[in-house]
């Protein structure tokens, strides 16, 4: 069973449920649920009752681009909801994806960041393939237990509650992107596997996947909770890599002359030199230095066919 199975009927459930009556004219008395009743956002999408039930059932399964677009107007969906709709309808071929290669330019770009800027560059499974030495301190990434998968620290390992001041947030936002990432992957099955592990084993997971957010990565700030150096409040850019849109780079930056700026250069000043450390090809191994050929990314150890659980490794 896909984790998007009956994703549809499902994203048009849970948004319906967030849309206040009184904003759209209807009385808000007398309800037993949230949101609008079915006949009232039907009425207000300019749909019948009967075919936006089928539609909630699961039982109208190929709807017009009409009637799509009227149904993200009712729901007041921006660019990447209304995408993310679109894709759940028309997915792409459920194809084995590449795999994934770490072009050398991306090794130049994390060292040229200097030595102050933190770095890293991370997968749609959000395994952490590569990162300058100041963002390995950062976030804590061991070479010794390389590869650190994002999800998994964040949810399952003391570390991630403790690393963010507020741990809820980001965690929404973790879900968030893993469900956009989900439609527009559908081939990786690394990554469908991860949040299949994440639903079945992680209440919070769970709670936050049932919410039907989607978001892009982009930008946004984070408080940092480091142990030797106390608060840095920085502000992270997430963009695609050019070479390998399914790469995603992440740097992070504070604002110059405050507490975080000094922190962070202190912190920086720590790393013996700016090195980048980057997956070994089909190895657990990582290796230290800019690269100058591109790299598989991609290890026995991150196996998307494992079959109970994620590896203890990405537990770390």
């Amino acid at each position: 069973m896909s984790i998007l199975d009956n994703a549809f009927s499902e994203f048009l459930r849970a948004r319906r449920g967030r849309l206040v009556p009184e904003k759209y004219g209807f009385p808000p008395r007398g309800r037993r649920v949230s949101g609008l009743r079915r006949q009232e956002f039907a009425e207000l999408a300019g749909l019948s009752v009967e075919y936006y039930t089928k539609l909630e059932q699961g039982r109208a399964v190929h709807p017009s681009a009409a009637v799509v677009a009227a149904i993200a107007e009712a729901l007041d969906l921006d660019h990447t909801e209304r995408d993310y709709l679109a894709r759940l309808l028309r997915p792409d071929p459920e194809l084995d994806e590449p795999p994934l290669t770490l072009p050398s330019e991306v090794g130049q770009l994390l060292s040229s960041l200097g030595r102050v800027i933190p770095a890293f560059v991370i997968t749609p499974a959000t395994d952490v393939i590569a990162w300058n030495a100041v963002g390995g301190t950062v976030f804590h990434i061991d070479p010794e237990f390389a590869p650190v998968n994002v999800t998994e620290r964040l949810f399952r390992n003391p570390l991630g509650r403790k690393l963010y001041g507020n741990w809820e947030q980001v965690a929404h936002d973790q879900v968030a992107w893993l469900r956009y990432d989900a439609v527009r992957h559908p081939g990786d099955r690394r990554l469908h596997r991860l949040v299949e592990c994440m639903i079945e084993e992680d209440a919070h997971f769970r709670k936050f996947w049932r919410l039907h957010e989607v978001r892009p990565r982009s930008h946004g700030r984070r408080v940092i909770n480091h142990a030797d150096v106390g608060v840095l409040d920085m502000f992270y850019t997430a963009f695609p890599l050019p070479a390998d849109p399914r790469l995603t780079i992440v740097t992070w930056s504070p604002l110059q002359g405050t507490e975080t700026a000094n922190n962070l250069a202190a912190l920086a000043a720590r790393c013996e030199n700016n090195a980048i450390t980057v997956m070994l090809p089909d190895s657990g191994e990582v290796a230290e230095g800019v690269p100058t050929d591109p790299i598989r990314a991609i290890s026995p150890s991150l196996d998307p066919a494992l079959p109970n659980s994620i590896p203890d490794r990405l537990r770390r």
